[in-house]
């Protein structure tokens, strides 16, 4: 059984993932996807191997205020992925920090209208999970840990394992994880 911290891989675990994150060890993640990130980017940036990816939603369309908050806890601004939610019209930005391994960052933005999701996750389906496939490959390599704090459905460890990585994710509430832990076992789109 391949573990990280106290949690076995290539599974949803519910608890908080706040808590769950400091049983891991420093440099032991590879890309960490993240839908809230204040106060967590810290301790991301522990757990992330030089050179991995930290990827934090900022929900208040203001993609400089995210940019500048990855710069002050001390990663290097990668990029961002515009996330237009059609039905409401919101804007959110996943803003992408790399942590400083020595290697000059090109700046990488990623486009897509209607990128994550038509639904909210009060519904089973979440997230549509191939949107997130794209991202996982240009952030990592084959094998590599990617690590879902905020699991919801399950689409980004989906994602992770259709792109060939390794996954580990967390979720609070008890019917989510169970949705997930089913879809990821049954493969189910």
């Amino acid at each position: 059984m391949d573990t990280i911290g106290n949690f076995e891989i290539g599974k949803v675990h519910l608890i908080k993932s706040t808590v769950a994150l400091d049983s891991f060890p420093d440099n032991s993640v590879d890309l960490v996807i993240c839908d809230k990130s204040d106060p967590m980017i810290a301790n991301i940036l522990r757990i992330l191997k030089p050179g991995g990816y930290g990827c934090f939603l900022f929900q208040d369309r203001n993609k400089d205020a995210g940019i500048n908050t990855i710069l002050d806890y001390g990663y290097a601004y990668a990029g961002y992925l515009l996330n237009r939610d059609l039905p409401t019209g919101v804007l959110d930005y996943f803003i992408i920090g790399k942590k400083p391994d020595g290697v000059l960052v090109k700046d990488l933005i990623i486009i897509e209208e209607n990128y994550l999701r038509t639904h909210h996750f009060n519904l089973p389906e979440g997230r549509n999970y191939r949107s997130f496939v794209r991202l996982i490959e240009s952030l990592t390599n084959e094998g590599e840990l990617v690590a879902d704090l905020f699991c919801g459905s399950g689409s980004i460890s989906m994602a992770a394992l259709k792109a060939g990585r390794r996954f580990i994710a967390f979720e609070v509430n008890g019917d989510r994880c169970d949705f997930a832990n089913k879809r990821l076992k049954e493969g189910l789109d």
